[in-house]
């Protein structure tokens, strides 16, 4: 049995090279000799150019052995495919590539934690929901992301592993290119969403990757002390922003003058548009779900999780939202 108090923490990383995953890897840079990372890097290794990081080529369908430790290790899971450009879908990726990471994974391996979404609970109003709200996906990728979340329950509950399924709402950030940059081409329209009281979850993708580090090294614990946990647990601050601080914070930093037209938004009109043939008009419809609708949840069960004195969840978001705003004002001179 690994002792987890002298062993360092060794990852598996899946997802390195994307938004998320490249936040993980910053933290592991700052962590010193504490953590082991492997990951895996699809087409060329001078993606991930880290020298705390040991790349392994390879793709999600055909992962290698080399890229597990032969110590017992934690899979931290983000490659999944989010938007649909080519048509084909997000089976392949989202499903498929995580039965066959799955059925890959040694006997070292001691959980999974697994990027996930709110969309998993559907596209409407969602307003303090716990983790025990059912699950309704009503797009392609949610139901994908739902499949997903299934098989890494079912092999975990096989193999005893502890998971941890993470459902963001809004993560922003360093790397973040639609939630607050599609915000501030909205405002420069002088166009608002909704009453602009729509409120939302949200948490800095730095901060997303400190949690998930933290989380792994509860993966740890249990195995030691076999006493594995499967659960899902929204990710996020406990406090809430609204649509209208956003605007606020981004009309502050970039000069700019409130909407001047407030484009309404009911979720019957939504789910009428992403029922119809047009695949322009389900995009919008849900991009309007998104912004126009409230999508904040408790996160009490994260915090729990994290344990204290880790009060990370009770960060005030407005600084993350301040600090958010100044780093894309930076990107755009």
């Amino acid at each position: 049995m690994q002792d987890h108090r002298s062993s360092p923490l060794r990852l598996v990383l899946l997802g390195a090279t994307g938004f998320v995953g490249s936040a993980i890897c910053r933290r592991i840079g700052n962590a010193g000799q504490r953590i082991e990372a492997r990951a895996l890097v699809r087409g060329d290794l001078a993606r991930l150019a880290s020298p705390h990081i040991v790349s392994v080529l390879g793709q999600l369908g055909e992962v290698p052995r080399e890229l597990f430790p032969a110590e017992p290790y934690v899979v931290i899971h983000f490659a999944t495919r989010q938007v649909d450009s080519d048509g084909t879908g997000f089976a392949k990726v989202n499903v498929e590539g995580t039965r066959s990471l799955l059925q890959s994974l040694t006997p070292g391996c001691m959980g999974v934690l697994y990027g996930s979404s709110l969309s998993v609970y559907g596209q409407g109003p969602q307003e303090g929901h716990d983790e025990d709200a059912p699950l309704c996906p009503e797009t392609a990728l949610a139901q994908s992301r739902v499949e997903a979340e299934r098989l890494i329950l079912e092999e975990a509950e096989r193999r005893g592993w502890s998971v941890f399924l993470l459902r963001p709402r809004f993560v922003l950030g360093q790397g973040d290119r639609s939630t607050l940059p599609g915000i501030y081409k909205l405002l420069r329209r002088g166009i608002g969403i909704g009453t602009g009281k729509q409120a939302y979850t949200i948490v800095d993708v730095d901060d997303y990757a400190a949690m998930l580090l933290r989380l792994a090294e509860r993966v740890a614990v249990r195995a030691a002390e076999e006493r594995p946990c499967r659960s899902a647990l929204h990710v996020g601050y406990a406090q809430p922003v609204t649509f209208d601080d956003m605007v606020s914070v981004l009309a502050e930093r970039f000069s700019l003058s409130a909407p001047r037209l407030r484009v309404p938004v009911g979720a019957g009109f939504c789910r009428f548009l992403r029922r119809g043939p047009s695949r322009s008009l389900q995009s919008l419809a849900t991009k309007l779900e998104l912004l126009g609708l409230p999508h904040h949840v408790c996160t009490d069960r994260l915090a729990q999780e994290l344990g204290e004195p880790y009060g990370i969840v009770q960060r005030d978001p407005m600084v993350v939202l301040r600090r958010a705003a100044d780093l894309l004002y930076r990107e755009a001179q």
